[in-house]
């Protein structure tokens, strides 16, 4: 056999492997290619893996990752899609994917609950998928419905909308900032006065939403520095609420304190700006228990 002929076979066999890689990944693992094989009944979220066979560190994601008991210890709480880039290239558009590989998890009508770039080891893949089952990301559809209750005659209806809108916008990759502007803008003051007390929230990213949307809803010229001291923040805070009742609005009386907080248990996505207490300490203000 020639060496051209020797050659060629070789690299049949690896692209062989190459796509064996990225469209089989049998250990465990049952994965649909295609969401409109996916039964109208099922209402699991939708794991989807955006490669490609000639995607390196895809194939080390099937090989590596989604090969291991930890990933398969999951697959019934999702239902898990293989979605090949070349073949499918209006559902990769329609969920923004720009490299390889991409994990998007959606509810079952297609909303992103869940977003994840690159390769990722078993372990922190599994942790992904489990952040994400605990906390899903807001969806377009809870967003639209915030907005709505933002408008309610019951108070505890807009109390609600104003917090969940406010814990979406303030994440890094929480979308709809432009709709809640819009609608703050719409809804005029009984809107802001839903959203003022936020102002005084113990976490930097909250306050930080809360200010900004004010700012470019309303044009006040008021001062409002998410980063000031505490007690700076508080006389900008009482004056922005002083300005909302003199436009006609009610500033809501929201407490931030919760009692169950763990204080061991802190982070820098948590509720404090502060380091954690010490080890078994009680969070200040927190009643001893008899």
């Amino acid at each position: 056999m020639s060496v051209f002929r020797i050659l060629c076979v070789r690299l049949a066999f690896a692209v062989g492997l190459c796509a064996a890689a990225f469209t089989n990944n049998a250990h465990a693992l049952d994965f649909l290619t295609d969401p409109a094989a996916i039964p109208s009944d099922n209402t699991r979220p939708r794991v989807l893996i955006f490669g490609s066979v000639s995607c390196g560190w895809c194939r080390k994601l099937a090989a590596d990752t989604l090969t291991s008991p930890l990933i398969a210890e999951r697959q019934d709480q999702f239902v898990c899609l293989k979605i090949d880039v070349d073949e499918h290239e209006l559902l990769a558009s329609r969920y923004g994917v720009t490299g390889l590989p991409q994990t998007v998890i959606t509810d079952a009508e297609g909303n992103v609950i869940g977003e994840k770039s690159g390769y990722l080891p078993p372990i922190e893949y599994a942790a992904f998928l489990d952040a994400t089952l605990k906390n899903p990301q807001s969806t377009a559809t809870d967003l639209a419905k915030w907005l709505v209750e933002l408008k309610s005659s019951t108070a505890a209806s807009r109390h609600d909308a104003a917090k969940n809108l406010l814990q979406h916008v303030s994440r890094v990759d929480g979308p709809g900032r432009d709709e809640a502007i819009a609608a703050l803008k719409e809804q005029g003051p009984t809107a802001w006065g839903e959203i003022a007390p936020y102002l005084d929230h113990p976490r930097l990213s909250v306050r930080a939403a809360a200010g900004g949307l004010l700012r470019r809803a309303t044009l006040a010229n008021r001062e409002f520095d998410p980063f000031a001291r505490p007690d700076v923040r508080r006389e900008q805070s009482q004056d922005w609420s002083t300005w909302v009742e003199s436009q006609g609005g009610t500033v809501a009386v929201v407490s931030f304190i919760d009692w169950d907080a763990d204080a061991t248990a802190w982070s820098l996505e948590g509720n404090a700006d502060r380091p954690p207490a010490p080890p078994l300490a009680q969070p200040l203000g927190t009643p001893a228990v008899p």
